[in-house]
């Protein structure tokens, strides 16, 4: 990657980072705000109490100031590494699940709030319940990239090939080392030999190789005289 689209890329990231969870802290503290006056509050009348000064404002640039900073980081930020795109919504809703709890155990009227504490914990499960559900592979996929750059372009898809490129792709898979004749073919052990072959019978099998590809594909693996024998 040139350096000018590094640098130009890595302070997006550290700008949108940096704006997502400050307008994460901002909603956090609003709601604070909120609770501390028993969970309600408005512009006054309705028989709810006056919000207190700039909490609306908090609020607001929080939500929608740190949804822009997430898109921000989402879209322009580095293409490589770490990849925080998916946490704001869990960190959001597992901070609102922090001020369930605190004031559910704690209300400001004294007592305990059975209603918060279970809203407490559907926020638990709505912010953590997802990532559970991730196996070690899927978070490795979700949390990290490893992103080529586009002079080092990923392989065609095997639609996007000719016969010949199919064939050796079908080589590559099943042998790390094509055979480069008869004796080449000899001297491979012959347990390998049989499980290479049988992979190949099976990408044959499955539709992936034509005839004459399964054709190449073998004779890759036994080397020439096998072509000449039949």
């Amino acid at each position: 990657m040139p350096l000018p689209l590094l640098i130009r890329r890595s302070v997006y990231t550290f700008a949108g980072l940096a704006g997502t969870f400050a307008g994460l802290t901002m909603l956090f503290l609003a709601a604070r705000l909120v609770f501390a006056m028993g969970g309600r509050c408005g512009t006054g009348g309705y028989g709810y109490p006056p919000c207190p000064e700039h909490v609306p404002e908090l609020a607001l640039l929080g939500l929608f100031g740190g949804g822009a900073c997430a898109v921000l980081y989402a879209a322009k930020g580095l293409k490589f590494g770490a990849r925080l795109s998916l946490l704001p919504v869990p960190a959001l809703f597992l901070g609102m699940a922090w001020n369930f709890f605190e004031f559910g155990f704690d209300p400001p009227g004294g007592g305990l709030s059975i209603g918060w504490l279970i809203c407490g914990v559907v926020f638990v499960v709505m912010g953590a319940g997802p990532m559970f559900q991730l196996d070690k592979a899927t978070w490795r996929e979700t949390l990290w990239s490893d992103w080529q750059p586009p002079s080092e372009p990923a392989l065609r898809p095997l639609a996007g090939l000719t016969p010949i490129e199919r064939a050796e792709r079908a080589r590559d898979r099943v042998s790390t080392k094509p055979a480069a004749g008869a004796a080449r073919a000899a001297s491979r052990d012959p347990a390998e030999l049989a499980s290479a072959l049988e992979r190949v019978s099976r990408l044959h099998a499955a539709g992936e190789l034509t005839d004459a590809e399964y054709t190449v594909a073998k004779q890759r693996l036994l080397g020439p005289a096998s072509g000449e024998g039949r």
